[in-house]
């Protein structure tokens, strides 16, 4: 009977891991305990100043001018240690243990300053424009890099307050522009040269950078905000272009610096992004004892990794690439697409797309691009509808879509150890599943799915007591609510959940579904109480 699953060395490496795992409860060392304790003491503090001057320029002119700075400090210590191997029973203290005695240590400061000003002027209440810039500065800055201006425009006018408006069934109508700039500091420490013990004295750890700036995100708006019918209904939509320059990244030092084998941190990257932000409200229903409420969301994002700083690609975790002219943090690696079943215990001819539409032997198959691990569409639909005065039923649905994760689950269980139905009847599934599985871990493609869905996020019911009975109990307002959470959720992933995130290691990032209980249903009961 047939069964196959991928890479060998990862197989082992796993049953390893279990093996030393299980050696601490069943070797000839498994009584004499071990022990480990650390300490982690954080302190944080902040100062911030905020003023705000108003004051009329002339009849139809008012001036709002905002002043601030922010101050802030972040101290950490982290120490500890451990052994194993107690002498006796009844020692706890780790200077009790005979062997594998270990210490660590570390202190860490960062340090920032934010100075702000802001001009707003605004002409008859209806038309504003809004100068600002902002200075920062950061401990993490490389020290030939002293501090960063970020500078911000906005324009709106309240075209439905003009005189000349009167458009039917349109209450309000706000145009509006903006610009603006952010940033990110550079990691800890990456700026500076340092170096690490070894048994034989000191040795290159990092080269550092000096002259290393944080990333710079841009953005400009333009958009419209409308109300219609006495604003009982309404609509928000905004479009935003922009992206990141540059973008911190990690490059190989060169052997011939002296730091070989090591990393350096580098501004080098640069990203272009735009999307649509789309809001609809409507109250179909409105009296004093009942209403209804509506409310729907939606944005899209596109991204694309423009330059890395003379890199066609850069690879920051396992299976994920920032490649120039795909989207950021992408899925790449070979995808099997097709095999020959012989009898029932072996497939050959298996073949791995190759990029162009066409296939070739996945032993030659380059990896090709197999989705966003980023939604390209997500939103959400909300209604509220308030009944006899006193009852209201709340629901909420939200979605993503457009986007990839991998299932860690089946990989494990398909790939490398070979558990799977399919790793037996090869006729039990698709052949590109199928031969993918008998290809193993090497074809990550096999195992990243579509996790888009939809998921009926809240459903709730609550009662708002009238005040005749709440003063019963002394109370001025007193309310139940019922609701369930994660009601249902419709999806193709399959996946335990679209939503779960494995953090382990270097794996995916967060875009892995391995090992995570899916979230649960949840049913809650609240009572609220005013006094």
């Amino acid at each position: 009977m047939a069964r196959r699953g991928g890479d060998a060395h990862e197989q082992d490496d796993a049953l390893n891991a279990v093996h030393h795992d299980l050696s601490f409860f069943f070797d000839t060392d498994a009584d004499s305990g071990s022990t480990e304790v650390d300490f982690r003491d954080n302190t944080m503090t902040t100062l911030n100043y905020h003023g705000t001057i108003k004051a009329p320029l002339t009849s139809s002119l008012r001036s709002t001018t905002s002043i601030g700075a922010d101050f802030y400090l972040r101290n950490t210590k982290y120490s500890g240690g451990g052994g194993y191997d107690f002498p006796a029973p009844g020692l706890t203290a780790v200077s009790s243990t005979t062997a594998g005695q270990f210490a660590y240590g570390y202190f860490r400061d960062n340090n920032s300053l934010g100075i702000y000003g802001q001009e707003e002027v605004g002409w008859n209440d209806r038309l504003y424009l809004t100068l600002g810039l902002r200075s920062d500065q950061n401990s993490s800055f490389g020290k030939n890099f002293k501090n960063i201006v970020y500078p911000h425009y906005a324009l709106s006018w309240i075209v439905s307050d003009e005189p000349f408006f009167h458009v039917p069934f349109v209450s309000a109508l706000k145009l509006r522009a903006a610009y603006g700039q952010s940033g990110e500091s550079p990691p800890l420490f990456v700026t500076q040269q340092s170096y690490k013990a070894t048994p034989y004295g000191v040795a290159p750890q990092a080269v550092g950078n000096p002259d290393l700036q944080p990333e710079r995100g841009y953005e400009t708006e333009v958009g419209f905000d409308a109300g219609f019918l006495n604003d009982r209904a309404g609509v928000e939509l905004t479009y935003y272009t922009g992206g990141t320059r540059n973008e911190i990244l990690e490059r190989q030092v060169a052997p011939s610096s002296g730091y070989g084998g090591t990393t350096q941190f580098i501004n080098g990257g640069r990203i272009s992004r735009h999307g649509l932000e789309l809001t609809l409200r409507a109250t179909p229903i409105q009296s004093q004892s009942t209403s209804w409420d509506l409310n729907f969301n939606t944005s899209t994002n596109d991204n694309k990794v423009e330059y890395l700083n003379g890199a066609d690609f850069l690879t920051p975790t396992t299976y994920i690439e920032n490649k120039i002219g795909y989207p950021l943090y992408a899925w790449f690696g070979k995808k099997v697409v097709s095999g020959t079943i012989v009898g029932d215990s072996a497939i050959t001819n298996i073949v791995c797309a190759d990029g162009k539409g066409g296939a070739v032997a996945c032993k030659d198959a380059p990896n090709v691009f197999l989705g966003r691990t980023i939604p390209k569409v997500e939103g959400a639909f909300s209604t509220t509808l308030r009944f006899l005065t006193n009852f209201r039923i709340a629901g909420m649905i939200d979605f993503k879509s457009g986007y990839k994760k991998l299932n860690g689950d089946e990989r494990v269980r398909c790939q490398l150890f070979g558990l799977c139905l399919q790793n037996y009847d090869l006729t039990s599934g698709p052949i590109d599943k199928v031969a993918g599985y008998w290809y193993g871990s090497s074809s990550p493609g096999t195992v990243i799915e579509d996790a888009s869905f939809t998921r009926l996020r809240e459903l709730s019911v609550t009662w708002t007591v009238p005040q005749s009975f709440a003063r019963e109990v002394h109370a001025s307002d007193l309310s139940i609510t019922f609701a369930g959470r994660n009601l249902h959720t419709w999806t193709n992933f399959p996946g335990l959940d679209p939503e779960a995130s494995f953090q382990g290691g270097s794996r995916g990032a967060g875009q892995w579904s391995q090992a995570v209980l899916p979230q649960l249903r949840q049913f809650v009961t609240t009572l609220n109480l005013s006094f």
